[in-house]
């Protein structure tokens, strides 16, 4: 399986390092690591997480409050990230994004 971020979802997540990075020095890398370990548990079971809505599924990311949503139809070896998205946003932010 191979993993691809949709751009929002680079931009949203550099912005979640670079804001933790601000906050506490070195919290950045270690965020970094946690998106890395979840990106790492969807490529190697795509199919395990739930539907979010018709097309994307949604992964917890631990130690943050952040959530991947990706698309990945089962017949495909590539897997779309959507969206790395803090939990204080509005629901609705990453639905209008087209991954198809």
């Amino acid at each position: 399986m191979s993993l691809e971020l949709h751009p929002e979802a680079i931009a949203e997540y550099l912005s979640a390092i670079a804001w933790y990075n601000e906050k506490t020095s070195g919290l950045g890398s270690e965020f970094s690591e946690e998106i890395e370990k979840a990106f790492d548990r969807i490529e190697m079971h795509p199919e395990r997480y739930r539907f979010a809505n018709q097309v994307l599924r949604v992964s917890q990311v631990e130690r943050f409050p952040y959530s991947i949503f990706h698309h990945w139809n089962g017949d495909s070896s590539q897997i779309l990230v959507a969206s790395v998205f803090h939990h204080q946003r509005h629901p609705k932010f990453w639905q209008n994004r087209s991954i198809i």
